[in-house]
């Protein structure tokens, strides 16, 4: 849908109804090519990553292939998740969550069904990233959060999720091997991602 489309539809609610609420401007926003999320009230364009985000995030993605493939789990690079306890929707870049045919036909997924979200942090998405998602994704119980931050060469990953965010957290330069915990009780090795920084 078009951005003037997109603002007609918006007026005609507002004819309706008094104005549309946020909820209903962003579900009426079709932009090919970017990222629509819905984070503090506010309705947040991202246009589509670069080729180097998308090559992190096939490398974790199949750095956990062989593991979800035994566990009965989805690897989702595209997928949003309604997080409940802030009214939010995100999109982030990966996510895991048992593979449920039934919800097959869906495009809003529930938080509760999440076991892993990953972002890779771009210069515009760093406070989202390491603040407002963060914390949402903590309220709604989703029990691990790992950010890859290309720029600052870390990987830090979230767990313990509280109403107060997560309890616990874990950084590691990006080159050196990530322990994800249960249910993934693994070790990753971060210096075959993409992009890491040249050793010294």
């Amino acid at each position: 849908m078009a951005l003037a489309t997109v603002l007609e539809a918006a007026r005609a609610m507002e004819d309706d109804t008094g104005g549309p609420t946020i909820e209903e401007l962003y579900e009426s926003l079709d932009l090919p090519g970017h990222r629509v999320e819905l984070l503090e009230g506010r309705i947040v364009v991202s246009p589509a990553p670069i080729k180097m985000h998308n090559r992190i995030v096939t490398w974790l993605s199949d750095a956990l292939r062989e593991l979800c493939d035994q566990h009965g789990l989805d690897r989702l690079t595209h997928g949003t998740i309604e997080l409940p306890k802030t009214s939010e929707r995100i999109q982030p870049d990966l996510f895991i969550c048992p593979a449920d045919e039934s919800t097959d036909g869906e495009w809003l997924l529930s938080a509760e069904d999440v076991l892993l979200a990953v972002e890779v942090v771009s210069p515009s998405s760093r406070r989202d990233d390491y603040v407002v998602k963060r914390a949402s994704c903590a309220q709604s119980e989703i029990p691990l959060y790992l950010i890859i931050d290309p720029r600052e060469s870390l990987i830090t990953l979230f767990a313990g999720p509280s109403p107060r965010g997560y309890l616990r957290s874990a950084a590691v330069p990006i080159g050196e091997k990530l322990d994800l915990p249960e249910p993934f009780g693994i070790v990753v090795d971060t210096a075959t991602m993409p992009g890491k920084p040249a050793e010294q």
